[in-house]
């Protein structure tokens, strides 16, 4: 009887974010602050208000970017799938089926990317300043 192979990591990869992304984020971004009460909302706030960390549009956009996929996870998972597999230029189902780690290499792509951080931090500045 032969040993089993250990599984190789999917070779998943993603493209780089487009102008269609903002909305699609933007989206996913609204489902979350309806369901979490605008929690979203305060955490921006929050971020953007903290003099002495003085963090910058990147810093705030990672963390907001963590907080909308921790939350989308629960609150707009159909709308996140459809995105990761649009990113990985797989068919839903495919990405559905695809290997236990495709999501969290996707996670970690994005947050490779180039200027990923600014990129959720003007999301979030965009949606704040049309609710106002």
């Amino acid at each position: 009887m032969m040993p089993k192979k250990k599984k190789e990591e999917t070779d998943i990869e993603i493209r780089e974010l487009k102008n269609k992304d903002v909305w699609v984020v933007a989206d996913i971004i609204v489902d979350v602050a309806e369901a979490t009460d605008g929690e979203i909302r305060n955490l921006i706030q929050d971020l953007s208000s903290d003099d002495e960390a003085e963090k910058d549009d990147a810093e705030v956009g990672m963390e907001v970017m963590m907080f909308v996929l921790r939350n989308a996870v629960k609150n707009a998972s159909d709308s996140l799938m459809e995105w990761f597999a649009d990113l990985t230029d797989m068919s839903l189902e495919e990405f559905e089926n695809a290997d236990v780690t495709a999501t969290l290499e996707v996670i970690e792509q994005i947050k490779e990317q180039e200027d990923v951080g600014r990129f959720f931090s003007r999301v979030s500045d965009l949606l704040s300043g049309l609710n106002e």
